[in-house]
């Protein structure tokens, strides 16, 4: 059994531009303003942006790879049902 056995999450990196961070944070900031009543400042958006990346990122960047596994494994299938109806 591996020693290292701590629950660190990975994060994946998402090359977010500085400008899509920018408004990213700005959005939990109205979020948070307009759905929770709770005004948070540049500081605590920027807190939140960043556990929600860490929480979220593996598990939706996973979601989206099995999601396009099986739409290229379903147009696989397609596919080699089309070739052989071309059989002769």
């Amino acid at each position: 059994m591996p020693t290292n056995m701590s629950k660190k999450k990975d994060i994946i990196d998402l090359n977010i531009s500085e400008e899509k961070k920018t408004e990213l944070i700005d959005g939990l900031q109205e979020f948070c303003k307009n759905e929770l009543d709770v005004e948070i400042g540049n500081l605590g958006a920027s807190s939140l942006y960043d556990h929600i990346k860490k929480e979220f990122s593996t598990i939706i960047y996973n979601k989206a790879i099995e999601d396009a596994k099986e739409y290229y494994e379903s147009r696989h299938m397609e596919i080699d049902i089309d070739s052989y109806m071309l059989l002769k």
